[in-house]
């Protein structure tokens, strides 16, 4: 809104209390003409939109008085009577459009196949009368984006009443594609450039958010934030935030000041939803816009880290991360949704049985380790049932991890049994899923899920799970045959002994 018409609120209210006492001057100016012309100076912009004119208010030019429509909602004619700030014409918009339904039928529509449109007695188009116009944009071309607007005819400015003349609507609207994107580019440091991947606890998950600007230098923002949004599995790293403002590299020379923009954790969108965070961009102090961002060659680009943490889901339900672009101008505001993007990951788990399969020997003791099997990832002993789960510090949940390679060693067998060595103490665990690309997933919903897991025991296609075998020890039983052969095989050898020792003395005695 021109600082012309929030002057006009704030003069209409002070008129409109005072209309008694001071009447306006008996003048030619009392019935200024209400001649308007509606004008596109953006030729991209004509034949994109269709302009809907609702009247919710007249004003009397004579007194000064402003009266909403008939039949108007009481939250907008409140709106109407309110002074004419930032806010509150803002609210005024918010409570049209809230109430589009409820203002009744536009008194003029505009197709916009042409650049100008001229509302008077003698354009053929009919006249305008005077009042308060709500005007609001219908997008023939879902890629473009409008803003609605207040126009006031005619326009009082201070001293008289006098005619619009040109209202340039193109100013209030935004053909530039709204443009978000977001990839994980790395995990652990290995690149990745994917909508989703698998990640295990402690991982470090590496994203990129992508998002061009609106508006112009001409039609500036008071509003820029990059938002995001991740599950509780995912724990954001505020220190790794990188900004660039690029039209391709990412490099040092592309970096942005930190000094341009906050990290706000967490962070309220304007339509009143709590996001992880938001790297929102500071606006001048002086007038309030975002400057120095509109090149239209370029984009911003968010990079930044979150560790998968023992919230982290495993299996079918995906760790989410969303973004979206939280946006505002003089006239109007808007959160534009962009794409999900998923990490998955999943559990490990050891049956230990016996050499019949029988799954009920305690007292196993694993080690887990990585592919190379040097990392060690955790420890766990069987229990009862046999059952070996493999869990987080200070946590009842199993430990979560990617898909790949790994490993368990045996390093203490149960009572009775024989503990492997070498090769034979390691077992080989791959988890090995199937992610397919979902059949009706929306624009910006998460696009991929589980299909299948080699080895799970699951619904959820969460846990792979094996079964480790050992040998039982085979020890002589004590008072049983094992006995009997120890002392014959002692009495054997006392017996020998003494045939020894008189062959001997008689040998020695014949000498």
């Amino acid at each position: 809104m021109t600082n012309s018409i929030k002057k006009i609120f704030a003069i209409l209210l002070v008129v409109a209390t005072m209309a008694l006492m001071i009447p306006f001057g008996a003048s030619a100016t009392r019935n200024a003409s209400t001649d308007v012309t509606f004008k596109l100076s953006d030729s991209s912009v004509v034949g994109k939109f269709r302009f809907d004119i609702y009247k919710i208010a007249g004003v009397n030019t004579t007194t000064g008085a402003v009266t909403p429509a008939t039949g108007i909602p009481t939250e907008v004619a409140n709106a109407i009577k309110a002074e004419g700030t930032d806010a509150n014409t803002q609210t005024l918009i918010s409570k049209c459009k809230t109430n589009l339904s409820s203002l009744g039928s536009p008194v003029k529509q505009w197709d916009a196949t042409t650049d100008t449109i001229t509302y008077s007695s003698e354009s053929g188009n009919g006249q305008l009368s005077a009042g308060i116009y709500y005007i609001h944009p219908v997008a023939k071309s879902t890629a473009t984006k409008a803003n609605d607007s207040i126009v006031v005819l005619p326009n009082y400015n201070g001293r008289e009443w006098v005619a619009v003349g040109e209202v340039d609507l193109a100013s209030k609207v935004s053909t530039k594609d709204i443009v978000l994107d977001k990839t994980i580019t790395k995990v652990d440091n290995t690149d990745v450039n994917a909508k989703y991947a698998t990640a295990g606890v402690g991982s470090t998950v590496e994203f990129k958010l992508e998002a061009n600007v609106p508006g112009s230098a001409d039609a500036m923002l008071k509003k820029y934030a990059i938002v995001d949004k991740m599950d509780a599995g995912l724990t954001f790293d505020k220190d790794s935030v990188k900004v660039y403002y690029t039209a391709g590299t990412l490099s040092e020379n592309t970096l942005v000041s930190a000094d341009k923009y906050t990290v706000d954790v967490p962070f309220a969108t304007s339509d009143n939803n709590t996001y992880t965070f938001a790297v929102n961009f500071k606006a001048d102090t002086a007038d309030g816009y975002v400057k120095n961002i509109y090149d239209a060659t370029k984009k911003m680009v968010v990079v930044f880290n979150a560790t998968v943490n023992k919230n982290a889901t495993v299996g079918k339900t995906s760790n989410d991360n969303q973004v979206c672009l939280d946006y505002a101008n003089d006239d109007a505001k808007a959160v534009e949704q962009g794409p999900t993007v998923q990490v998955f990951a999943f559990n490990i788990q050891v049956v230990k049985t016996n050499s019949n399969g029988t799954a009920n020997l305690s007292g196993a003791e694993f080690e887990l380790y990585k592919a190379d099997k040097l990392t060690k990832i955790a420890t766990a002993t069987s229990d009862g049932n046999g059952l070996v789960k493999f869990t987080n510090a200070n946590a009842n949940t199993q430990i979560q991890l990617a898909n790949g390679t790994y490993y368990v060693k045996e390093t203490v067998a149960p009572e009775g049994y024989v503990l492997p060595t070498g090769d034979a103490a390691w077992t080989e665990i791959v988890i090995d899923p199937t992610i397919s690309k979902k059949a009706n997933a929306g624009a910006n919903e998460a696009k991929y899920e589980l299909t299948a897991l080699a080895n799970s025991t699951d619904n959820d296609l969460a846990v792979v799970t094996r079964n480790i075998k050992n040998i039982k020890l085979t020890v002589p039983e004590t008072g049983g045959m094992g006995t009997a052969i120890f002392t014959i095989c002692g009495a054997s050898l006392i017996a020998l002994a003494g045939v020894m020792f008189v062959i001997l003395k008689k040998k020695k005695a014949n000498k």
